[in-house]
């Protein structure tokens, strides 16, 4: 089944901002956890940072493979929450890419990855695109 995309609140950047142009489309994905988006910060809760920084490379090898064949190639991988920078070099990738975050595609495969790597916690998935003359807004 299909998920949504999750609802622009007011005062929140939309779920997925597209400024695109001509040559390479440029994107930007923070994976994060809605619960610490939230505040909801506790003791015992593994946080998506602490776990990226106590295991960069199963980390960014789920990423890597939640992305294959979204993207063309991933650019930067970001502690923190995680955040990903890749590219896609034909408009056809970037819709491809983009049918995939809206049908929840994309979350499904990243929240697949992150639990065969012992992270179990729901993701949470946002997505600004770009072009080489624009800036991330």
């Amino acid at each position: 089944m299909a998920e949504e995309p999750p609802a622009e609140a007011p005062g929140h950047r939309p779920a997925l901002g597209v400024e695109a142009g001509f040559g390479a489309f440029h994107i930007r994905i923070e994976i994060g956890n809605p619960w610490l988006a939230a505040g909801f910060l506790g003791a015992g809760i593994l946080t998506l940072r602490a776990f990226y920084n106590s295991n960069p490379e199963p980390v960014e090898t789920a990423v890597r493979t939640a992305l294959a064949g979204l993207a063309d190639g991933v650019l930067n991988i970001i502690p923190g929450s995680v955040l990903v920078e890749f590219v896609c070099y034909t408009k056809d990738r970037l819709l491809a890419f983009m049918d995939a975050f809206a049908t929840g595609t994309l979350k499904q495969r990243l929240q697949e990855e992150f639990s065969k790597i012992g992270f179990k916690a729901e993701l949470q998935v946002t997505v600004t695109v770009y072009d080489n003359a624009s800036q991330i807004r």
